[in-house]
């Protein structure tokens, strides 16, 4: 009595589910990295007293993605460039140390990368899937953020948000003339995503051509090894969804324009604007 068990683990998908049941770790807290809001409090705490008068909001568009550990390590370069001055902290050496760590994509693959975030954040609000919270620009690529709205699981709801993921790509081929690979690679991008949905949406929800179940929605993706026509109708659903992407992107070209050239020129576009 009186003694609490904490595990903390990158990786909780590793870990036995005998371990996560009730009656062992009860719960489970999902702490990520700094959000848009919490950064500027994340950088003041790891800089204590340092650079109390200075404004740290210009510097949330070069800390977006990173970890409280990244964070306190730019602090430590930037603490280390003054010393090696031997002059108090500035705002510049946090600045420098901070861009150091995460160097700037080259201009032409920003513009890319911001045609392909916009494209989502238009397409969620056109269709309801989500509403837009940010689109921004990291120097790995970029991300879209929406608020999720409550859904039903109904194939509206789900072919909108097949639209949205497949948003990226569409804004692309729309402005650029191609498609680029951001929309495809690790097994969280838009196009693995948007493959899964479209699977489970066939075999797993009894919402496609056929009613019969096949497995869970995350063991779905096995089966389109063996299966042509899975695959094929699979394949017409994200091409369904690239088109609407398309249409609804075609008929708001110039927001696309507008806040592709505004993600580019100030890396942060936040819900107000």
């Amino acid at each position: 009595d009186g003694v609490v068990a904490i595990a903390a683990t990158n990786h909780l998908a590793r870990i036995d589910p005998a371990l996560r049941r009730p009656g062992r770790f009860d719960r489970i807290l999902h702490l990520s990295h700094p959000d848009i809001d919490q950064l500027p409090r994340a950088l003041r705490w790891h800089l204590a007293d340092d650079l109390a008068a200075e404004d740290l909001a210009p510097l949330v568009p070069l800390a977006i993605g990173m970890s409280g550990a990244a964070i306190a390590a730019a602090v430590r370069i930037a603490r280390a460039t003054a010393r090696r001055n031997r002059r108090e902290l500035d705002i510049s050496d946090l600045d420098a140390a901070l861009r150091a760590e995460r160097p700037q994509l080259p201009a032409q693959a920003e513009r890319i990368v911001a045609i392909h975030e916009a494209g989502h954040a238009i397409v969620a609000a056109a269709t309801g899937a989500g509403t837009p919270d940010l689109v921004a620009l990291l120097p790995t690529g970029g991300m879209a953020r929406q608020l999720l709205q409550p859904d039903s699981g109904s194939r509206a709801e789900i072919e909108a948000a097949l639209a949205t993921l497949i948003a990226g790509r569409a804004a692309e081929r729309l402005l650029l003339g191609d498609v680029s690979a951001g929309a495809g690679g690790p097994a969280q991008s838009d196009l693995a995503r948007a493959t899964a949905i479209a699977a489970a949406l066939e075999v797993s929800l009894g919402l496609g051509d056929r009613s019969i179940w096949l497995a869970a929605p995350e063991e779905v993706l096995p089966l389109l090894r063996n299966d042509r026509g899975l695959r094929r109708r699979i394949e017409q659903h994200l091409c369904r969804a690239e088109e609407r992407a398309t249409a609804i992107l075609g008929a708001n070209r110039i927001v696309l324009e507008r806040l592709a050239e505004k993600l580019q020129a100030q890396r942060i576009v936040a819900r107000a604007e």
